[in-house]
């Protein structure tokens, strides 16, 4: 429903829709990609509403996510967070980090061109 809302303008709506998502409680959620898409499209919203600290909220929780399961990547359509987890890798000067952020961005960036293709 978040998605068909944020399609048709209704971002407060989908906002909502994707905020009653995450409270479930964590241990319910099996389907780790279900999770990091629900953080991804509130994040997405967040920042296409210029939301600063809403976005930096959501987004330390699903680069979080990534950084522990790679495979959470897939559907991703914009690379925003991506782009946020690589400064916040580089500026903590975390060598690990910055390495796994260099790899979903490669990673992102080739599926993303295999789709468009």
């Amino acid at each position: 429903l978040g998605k068909f809302c944020s399609g048709r303008s209704k971002f407060s709506q989908a906002q909502a829709f994707f905020e009653e998502a995450l409270c479930v409680p964590p241990e319910s959620f099996t389907d780790l990609r279900l999770l990091a898409s629900i953080y991804f499209n509130l994040a997405d919203m967040h920042a296409f509403q210029r939301n600063k600290e809403s976005f930096f909220a959501v987004s330390e929780r699903l680069v979080a996510l990534l950084l522990a399961l790679p495979d959470c990547l897939k559907g991703f359509e914009d690379n925003c967070v991506l782009a946020y987890m690589m400064r916040k890798a580089i500026l903590s000067q975390n060598k690990q980090a910055e390495a796994r952020a260099c790899y979903l961005l490669v990673k992102h960036h080739l599926t993303s061109g295999e789709e468009n293709q």
